[in-house]
């Protein structure tokens, strides 16, 4: 979208039942953005898994779904949240499960906004950390988390078996 952001009316919102299809889109979007391999799977498996991750995450009672809508109710982008503990650490922290924006919307701000209102709540909240996964290969992305401040914790690596062992639906 070319338009300057300042002429482009975006409200952000709690999200509303009806907005399901919309998070399921934008969940599928981040998974694959964050894990690659996943576009090998066929359409019907990849599915089933983005069904299976919204289901597990949309039951947890301590999520927080921020939508972002442009005029005449299209949906821009949203992001999700949970309040939540390091697995390794223990640290109490804001887990992002999901922030996604629409192509058509980005370079509007909109992921900015969405995760002031997460470190909000946060803070709100007295959790000192807000959590988030990022494949850095996804450099947009990337650069976006460290200009709001995120700093690298670990790098999730991995070593590809040669052979049956390295489908990626196994």
């Amino acid at each position: 979208m070319s338009a300057d952001p300042a002429t482009v009316p975006v409200a952000v919102r709690r999200h509303h039942e009806s907005d399901r299809p919309h998070l399921l889109r934008f969940l599928e979007m981040a998974m694959l953005e964050t894990y690659p391999d996943l576009r090998a799977l066929p359409r019907s498996e990849l599915r089933e898994r983005v069904e299976a991750e919204f289901a597990h995450y949309f039951a947890l009672p301590d999520k927080e779904i921020w939508v972002a809508e442009a005029q005449g109710g299209q949906v821009a982008g949203c992001l999700w949240a949970m309040a939540s503990y390091h697995p390794v650490t223990g640290r109490r922290d804001l887990f992002i499960v999901n922030v996604a924006v629409a192509p058509e919307f980005r370079g509007l701000g909109l992921a900015r906004r969405l995760f002031g209102l997460a470190v909000d709540a946060a803070s709100a909240a007295h959790i000192p950390y807000v959590r988030l996964f990022v494949n850095p290969a996804n450099q947009a992305a990337y650069r976006l988390y460290e200009e709001l401040g995120f700093a690298a914790q670990t790098h999730e690596m991995r070593l590809e078996v040669p052979g049956p062992a390295s489908d990626p639906r196994k």
